[in-house]
């Protein structure tokens, strides 16, 4: 609820994904779209989307309501079969035993909200970083210790993911990083957009922080 309410809408669901020219991408739906109707039939959430698509079967031209930067849209999707995929996540090698004071105390003091979260340490995505752990090169802010028993712990963030997006703001190194979250608050919450490795390359999510109140 909390990551539907970042994108402004109490009800729906979030598009995190599109499959790559599939059914939904071509008939116009984008990345953080909120699904909100089913051919007039207002959506809950992702349980209740999946019934209404599976009672309709493939082959049909279904109106898609969304909600798109506060506005509403309806886009005619011609409903296909799921392909199968091989995307799982990979396991990378821990670091929460290394030192954190790898950044500097100014850059340290920025992060605050982010580590107080659980994101402990945290860098720019380089190509040494790709090497150490044997990653694809990609544009962000790189997770490389995550605090046991953290809010981040607790929506699966893990060392080796890659942040990309703040609160909707592209994020391509540490210092962009440090902008974007200035005005975030930890009990407010922060969105974020990740880059999850898996064995077919990357695998973008959108993940909600915040403290516990």
């Amino acid at each position: 609820p909390k990551l539907l309410k970042s994108f402004g809408q109490d009800r729906g669901v979030l598009v995190d994904n599109l499959l790559p020219d599939g059914p939904a991408g071509e008939a116009g739906l984008q990345i953080g779209d909120v699904i909100v109707e089913i051919d007039g039939k207002k959506i809950f959430d992702a349980e209740q989307l999946r019934n209404v698509i599976a009672d309709l079967g493939p082959n049909v031209d279904t109106e898609v309501t969304v909600v798109r930067r506060g506005e509403r849209q309806t886009h005619t999707v011609t409903l296909a079969e799921l392909p199968s995929s091989s995307a799982v996540a990979i396991d990378l090698p821990g670091s929460e035993d290394e030192a954190e004071d790898a950044m500097s105390d100014e850059v340290s003091e920025k992060l605050k909200p982010l580590q107080r979260l659980g994101l402990t340490k945290l860098d720019s995505m380089t190509d040494e970083k790709a090497q150490r752990y044997r990653l694809e090169q990609r544009d962000g802010v790189i997770i490389e210790s995550v605090r046991p028993g953290s809010a981040a712990e607790s929506v699966d963030l893990r060392t080796g993911m890659v942040i990309t997006e703040v609160q909707g703001q592209k994020v391509a190194t540490l210092e962009e990083l440090t902008e974007a979250i200035e005005e975030v608050d930890p009990h407010q919450g922060v969105r974020l957009r990740v880059a999850v490795p898996t064995r077919g390359g990357w695998q973008d999510s959108f993940v909600f922080l915040n403290l516990p109140e």
